[in-house]
């Protein structure tokens, strides 16, 4: 599958989007502060589900986060729970999930 990765940013935060043609395959919108990057909402297609784009996008908002050490703090339930399993996360990131090290 051939895609392309936008990377929107505004003045509160952004969004990654993961995009094939004109059609939005997967998305995930962050709000950043001075120490922290909050992880909003995560939508992925459903034509799509379950092939790991999450962890993809999820992934690159945790590099973003780590190389200006700040916080990533999921917004509800569903973000810890997929925050808990990126690999990203599994590599080294607990220390910088909630805390500083």
């Amino acid at each position: 599958m051939q895609y392309k990765i936008i990377n929107e940013i505004n003045r509160e935060g952004g969004s990654i989007i993961m995009i094939m043609g004109e059609k939005i395959l997967a998305k995930v919108e962050y709000k950043e502060s001075l120490h922290d990057v909050i992880i909003k909402d995560i939508s992925i297609h459903p034509s799509i589900a379950g092939r790991g784009l999450s962890d993809e996008l999820l992934c690159l908002v945790t590099i973003k986060a780590r190389r200006e050490n700040k916080l990533i703090l999921p917004s509800c339930h569903l973000t810890r729970r997929l925050l808990k399993r990126n690999l990203c996360y599994k590599m080294g990131y607990k220390n910088f999930f909630y805390s500083r090290s």
